[in-house]
């Protein structure tokens, strides 16, 4: 959630945990932002780079694990909760299309690969979709 016009993301895993200074919950109500910076500070010979901030979508849990869905220009537009996520030997991935509970909409469930820094090991999760009804046809892998 929200709802996302079609379009490529990059889709990034974030763990359980509170928040961190450069991170913060959108209000409810407030229009999404553009991409907001921590404020300047004096640059000398040992300083690091700036930490961007990260505003998540209003009802962002951080005691649950979730995927955060980034738009082209690098903003938090969605995330969805992620159910179980197992560190696994890379497998098969696989794809689940079926009528959502409702009827009205059509439900896709992305069984994928996420590499980690550990030779041969990977977090394996389900990304759970769903789209409008109509929308996920028989060509939709072209």
């Amino acid at each position: 959630s929200p709802a996302l016009p079609a379009g490529s993301y990059l889709v990034a895993l974030r763990g359980p945990g509170p928040l961190k200074d450069h991170e913060s919950i959108q209000a409810a109500g407030a229009a999404p932002g553009g991409k907001e910076k921590q404020g300047m500070r004096a640059q000398d010979a040992k300083a690091k780079s700036t930490v961007e901030s990260a505003v998540y979508p209003t009802g962002f849990e951080t005691g649950k694990r979730n995927l955060v869905f980034y738009d082209k220009d690098r903003r938090i537009v969605g995330s969805v909760h992620v159910e179980e996520a197992e560190f696994v030997v890379p497998g098969h991935t696989a794809v689940e299309i079926a009528d959502a509970p409702s009827g009205d909409a059509t439900s896709v469930k992305l069984r994928v690969n996420s590499m980690v820094k550990v030779s041969n090991k990977a977090v394996g999760f389900t990304i759970p979709l769903v789209f409008a009804k109509g929308e996920v046809t028989a060509d939709w892998r072209h």
